[in-house]
C-alpha cells in the first residue's frame, strides 16, 4: 500500500542553501583531528554563501540573481567550492528554514532573500550607501520590519519549503511574540496550509 503512491516523485532538483553570520560557518572534522590540521584544512575552503559572495564579485552577470536563484542559472561544485555556469539540466534553491527567534540568522537571511548580487556581509548591511552593525538594523533601514508584510513574507517562505506543523508553530509564535497590525488578514491568507495535513 505505501509503496502504491508516488510520494518521492520529484520534477526538479532542489538545492538547500546553507547560510551563516559571519565567522560562524559549520565545520565538519574528526574527534582525534587536530585543531591546527582543521584550521588549516578549512581556512581557504568557501561555504556555498562565500562562494556566493566570491562568485558576485567576480561575475557580473551573477549579480543580477538572489541567493535562491543562483542554483538555476549555476552549478554548485562541491570539490572545489565554488559555482560554476549551468550548461544543462535545471535546479532550483531553497534557503534553510530559520526561525524567528534566531535573531541576526534570521535577518540575514531575510536580506539575502531581497538583495540582489552582495559581494559580502558587509555589502548586505549596507543601505543608501550606510553600513549598519547588525543585519536588523539594515533590515528595518530597507522598511522589511515596518508592516505586516514582513509576516506575511516568512509565512508565505515557509510554506513553500516548511510542513503545515512547522507554518502553524510559526503563525503562533508570530501571533503571541510579534506585533501584528491584522492578524485576521494573515490568519486568512495562510489558513489552508496551516491545516493542509489536517483530514
Amino acid at each position: 500500500r505505501i509503496f502504491g503512491y508516488t510520494i518521492h516523485y520529484r520534477s526538479l532538483s532542489v538545492l538547500r542553501l546553507s547560510f551563516h553570520l559571519p565567522g560562524n560557518k559549520y565545520v565538519t572534522f574528526r574527534a582525534n583531528e587536530p585543531l591546527t590540521k582543521i584550521v588549516n584544512r578549512e581556512k581557504e575552503k568557501m561555504t556555498q554563501l562565500e562562494a556566493f559572495f566570491f562568485l558576485n564579485a567576480n561575475d557580473p552577470n551573477a549579480r543580477q540573481y538572489l541567493y535562491d536563484e543562483i542554483p538555476q542559472h549555476y552549478v554548485w561544485n562541491e570539490s572545489d567550492h565554488i559555482w560554476n555556469l549551468r550548461k544543462r539540466g535545471n535546479q532550483i534553491g531553497r534557503l534553510a528554514y530559520t526561525h524567528h527567534s534566531a535573531g541576526e540568522l534570521w535577518y540575514l537571511r531575510l536580506l539575502l532573500m531581497k538583495i540582489r548580487g552582495p559581494t559580502s556581509f558587509e555589502c548586505l548591511r549596507t543601505v543608501n550607501g550606510t553600513v549598519f552593525s547588525t543585519f536588523h538594523e539594515a533590515c528595518q533601514e530597507l522598511g522589511l520590519l515596518d508592516s505586516d508584510k514582513e509576516w506575511h513574507e516568512v509565512l508565505q517562505q515557509c510554506s513553500a519549503c516548511g510542513f503545515p506543523q512547522q507554518i502553524r508553530e510559526l503563525f503562533v509564535h508570530i501571533m503571541v511574540n510579534c506585533k501584528v497590525s491584522d492578524l485576521n488578514l494573515l490568519w486568512k491568507t495562510f489558513w489552508k496550509e496551516m491545516v493542509d495535513d489536517l483530514m
